[in-house]
């Protein structure tokens, strides 16, 4: 059984590539089609993998020989697009965060009802981090005890609009994007704290700031403070402060006898618990694995379920901009109460 794969965009083109690159190499997917609207970059997109690239979007969403359309667009053409794929019949692969509002979250999560087709949310990416994986059977286990809080953080440079650009582009444009370094990764780190703390945001306090980037019409620094539903306490950092190529994410899980920690700057995880150790340990993570496109086909298959859905994806996106809400008004913001799928 082989499943047909199609590109609307590659604006988002940090994970886009990839994603391509990825799909190319499984034996059960076939990429039948790319798009992109900027001419320019769609002839980029057409020379860099050797496969033509048109520049309109209706064509893929009116093939009818295509499964799965990947929708890696700004943000805010991403909604509209995922629902005429979703209404075409089309299941749909997409980026974080998947709209703008939640006003346009909760229609495109209606219409993935309706549908009944699959929506995909690149917001889940961090549960297939080998440490992550690794993290989670060792908290189901019981190594650290009760869980009590965690730390992420994710200090990346000024994103590019493309390959080759100086200028951060739609990522830093309000009308693009519903925020700026924070949410560009702390829908990520909401998702996988959600996931490993089996347990939904509750409340939030957030700050931005502007600390190297003044000119950008969004912030380049964030830091929120989330209260889950469990009574677990999350921090995340997200900016885009470092210097080109120099960026660093780390994730510190802390229960009660013990703590879990993976840093991207050592490339090592750091454990201390029940594992029969006499102090903190450094050891490297388990080997990478192609899970979230795995998880794709196999759902594609009826082998497994989702690992998560456009109803997970619209609470982070709630919890993202309910922190903005929070560090506008300079108070904690309450959310309701959400499953921690």
């Amino acid at each position: 059984m082989r499943f047909r794969f199609a590109f609307a965009g590659f604006d988002h083109w940090y994970n886009a590539f990839p994603t391509l690159e990825s799909l190319l190499r499984e034996d059960d997917v076939e990429v039948v089609a790319l798009a992109h609207a900027d001419p320019a970059q769609a002839a980029d997109v057409a020379a860099r993998y050797g496969r033509a690239c048109s520049t309109s979007y209706d064509e893929i969403i009116e093939r009818d020989d295509i499964d799965v359309v990947c929708c890696f667009t700004s943000t805010e053409q991403n909604a509209p697009l995922a629902i005429r794929a979703l209404e075409s019949g089309k299941h749909v692969m997409a980026i974080k965060p998947l709209a703008l509002t939640l006003a346009e979250a909760d229609t495109l999560t209606a219409t993935v009802a309706r549908t009944g087709r699959h929506y995909f949310p690149n917001d889940a990416a961090r549960r297939f981090f080998p440490a992550n994986v690794q993290f989670r059977e060792w908290i189901d286990d019981g190594r650290i005890g009760d869980l009590i809080s965690a730390h992420c953080v994710f200090r990346a440079g000024l994103p590019s609009a493309w390959p080759g650009s100086k200028e951060p582009g739609w990522f830093a444009d309000p009308l693009c994007a519903p925020g700026g370094a924070f949410i560009d990764h702390a829908v990520y780190h909401i998702d996988v704290l959600r996931w490993l703390f089996g347990a939904g945001v509750a409340s939030v306090t957030g700050t931005t700031a502007n600390l190297r980037h003044k000119d950008i019409a969004v912030e380049d620094y964030g830091h929120g403070i989330f209260q889950f539903t469990n009574g677990c306490v999350g921090t995340i950092e997200d900016t885009w402060t470092s210097n080109p190529a120099r960026m660093r994410e780390a994730i510190e899980i802390v229960g009660t006898r013990g703590s879990l920690i993976m840093d991207s700057a050592t490339g090592k995880m750091a454990i201390t618990g029940d594992f029969g150790l006499p102090d903190w340990a450094l050891l490297p993570p388990p080997r990478a694995l192609n899970g979230l496109i795995r998880n794709v086909i196999a759902t594609l298959k009826g082998d497994e379920r989702p690992v998560s859905t456009a109803e997970s994806a619209r609470d982070n996106l709630a919890a993202c901009l309910a922190f903005y809400e929070s560090a506008r008004t300079g108070q904690a913001v309450a959310l309701e109460e959400s499953p921690a799928t």
